[in-house]
């Protein structure tokens, strides 16, 4: 469906929402630019100083920065994004697009597909000559590949105004989007919708039983794993509890539940040492993890359908508490755990997020990985003064910005008044002390109690939303809500506070199955083998070896091209 927003407006109810003043200041350097009585300095995409990690406050935005933008002149765009399976409202129900259309003075068509659609909806609208002016690319292949054709506008040029945007922008994201081919960038991005939110997650109530400290070893992790299973945690007199589940799905043994373990054993990721590649297939780093696995199979710590269970059905052996570890978002694991058992007060208290690591020398998975990836197309945007007005929105709706609140999680109070249709009950958003963001909704009246109308809403927030930022509200009358929260952002503290590996996948990544089809299909195959014993460790060289035959060496050749390093003698 395609919505365009020209929408009228009403008065305006004081705001619901609790904003900061910014503390970032403009650069001096790059390009002055003038607009009326205002001028700004734009910086050359060269004096931007994207940082080495993402922040882990917000920072905020500066009205001042955007003063490149001469809001009297009027335009159109047009936007693709994907939604949530309901697809985004037409004209004269699109409260954010009508608010974003009155504060940029322009006619916006937006509209949504679903992410299987995607793809194919860019491919046959750059075929045909219509493509969107502004969409969120499928994946970097995409991006880059019509990029590479001179379809869209390089990232150089859109990121002087995008200030804010920049700061959530690290060098390694720069690294991994530039074009081999000109150094251009293909689109723009920012942090990821759920960035760093992982953890593991133990049971509390088993350690105590159990008279155990949280694991920080793999021999205390082994013994935890043990009692699980053969000491009847839950009481009930049947060997039917376990160490782990690991909802794999069938796909890769260190995917779903298991995919926090590679990073305990070394850098999981292709990197540079020294001036030499390093790869975890040949560095011993992939085989220590595969081998810990392979100790909880055969004891028999995992579930017997570990392996191709999926992630919605083994929810059910965690909530019916079978389950002793599992790898989660703080949020969504205590939020189902207790709605399973009915809010009863005994569950909040029952899991607990690790500390530190569970093995020795480990790490936790890293961070700053790419977000959407925000294309500009080249016809749409030929007018310098559209691109800059395009940009300057988008920039507003990055968290920290004037529009984040009112582009989220189907807006605000706010721009359902300037819609005409003000709010039956309230929704709070604030910035607290502590760099982070939470909102409350009081979901008893429209339109917050319309939940298919909300999430109809949400493809807008592809743009900016960062539930690494958020924390829960905890005063809200809600004595079970409130009490889970403050549990839940406790967790979010622990996890913001992980020591984690640097992104070198970010650099290093290259598309297996376009360079060597099928290798990943036998990677999956053999790891599982190793994992469930049916191939003894001591065939590691040999597999390794088959790897390499199979694609590896072009593989690993196309890593150290983008490290800029020489290929190891093993995969000439």
């Amino acid at each position: 469906m395609v919505a365009g927003c020209g929408g009228k407006s009403s008065s305006t109810n004081e705001s619901t929402f609790t904003t900061q003043p910014s503390t970032e200041e403009g650069s001096s350097s790059g390009t002055a630019s003038e607009t009326g009585s205002n001028t700004v300095t734009v910086p050359n995409f060269e004096e931007i100083e994207f940082p080495d990690s993402l922040p882990t406050k917000i920072i905020f935005g500066n009205s001042e920065d955007y003063a490149y933008d001469d809001l009297s002149a009027h335009y159109t765009v047009s936007i693709l994004t994907t939604n949530n399976g309901v697809a985004s409202p037409s004209r004269e129900n699109d409260p954010i697009c009508q608010w974003l259309e009155k504060k940029f003075n322009l006619t916006i068509n937006f509209e949504t597909c679903s992410s299987s659609d995607l793809p194919t909806i860019i491919s046959t609208r750059f075929a045909s000559g219509d493509a969107p002016d502004f969409f969120t690319a499928p994946d970097q292949n995409v991006a880059t590949t019509l990029y590479e054709a001179g379809q869209l506008v390089d990232g150089r040029k859109i990121y002087p105004y995008m200030p804010l945007t920049a700061k959530y922008t690290t060098k390694n994201m720069i690294k991994a989007l530039t074009s081999t081919v000109d150094g251009g960038l293909p689109c723009v991005t920012h942090y990821a919708f759920q960035d760093a939110v992982w953890g593991f997650a133990i049971r509390k109530d088993w350690l105590d039983k159990f008279g155990m400290k949280e694991p920080t070893t793999e021999d205390e992790l082994l013994a935890f794993a043990k009692a699980c299973t053969e000491d009847d945690p839950d009481g009930n007199g049947v060997d039917d509890t376990y160490f782990m589940i690991g909802a794999c799905s069938g796909n890769s043994v260190t995917s779903g539940m298991m995919k926090g373990w590679p990073s305990m054993f070394g850098n999981p990721e292709t990197h540079v040492e020294n001036g030499q590649l390093v790869d975890p297939m040949l560095d011993g780093t992939r085989k220590k993890c595969l081998e810990f696995l392979n100790k909880l199979y055969t004891s028999g710590y995992l579930h017997p359908d570990w392996y191709t269970i999926s992630w919605e059905k083994a929810k059910s052996y965690t909530h019916n508490d079978k389950i002793g570890m599992v790898y989660y978002p703080p949020a969504d694991l205590l939020g189902e755990y207790t709605t399973a058992k009915n809010q009863s007060e005994d569950s909040l208290d029952v899991w607990k997020f690790l500390e530190k690591p569970p093995i020795e020398n480990g790490k936790f998975v890293a961070s700053g990985s790419l977000g959407k990836l925000f294309c500009f197309s080249s016809k749409g945007f030929e007018d310098e003064g559209k691109l800059k007005r395009v940009a300057h929105m988008i920039d507003t709706m990055t968290v920290g910005g004037e529009n984040f609140f009112h582009t989220v999680q189907g807006g605000s109070d706010e721009i359902y008044s300037e819609f005409g249709k003000p709010v039956e009950s309230h929704r709070t958003w604030t910035y607290n002390d502590d760099g982070t963001f939470m909102f409350y909704t009081d979901a008893s009246g429209w339109p917050w109690n319309d939940n298919n109308y909300i999430v109809s809403l949400t493809g807008w927030q592809n743009i900016g939303w960062g539930a690494s930022y958020e924390r829960k509200p905890t005063n809200t009358g809600n004595e079970f809500a409130d009490a889970l929260n403050v549990r839940r952002n406790a967790f979010s503290d622990i996890i913001a506070k992980y020591d984690r590996w640097p992104n070198d996948g970010l650099i290093s990544s290259v598309s297996v199955e376009s360079i060597a089809p099928g290798l990943t299909d036998f990677v999956n195959a053999r790891e599982l083998e190793f994992v469930l014993g049916k191939t003894s460790f001591s065939e590691w060289d040999n597999y390794v070896n088959e790897w390499l035959t199979r694609g590896g060496k072009d593989v690993i050749a196309a890593k150290a091209a983008k490290l800029g390093v020489d290929v190891p003698d093993y995969a000439k």
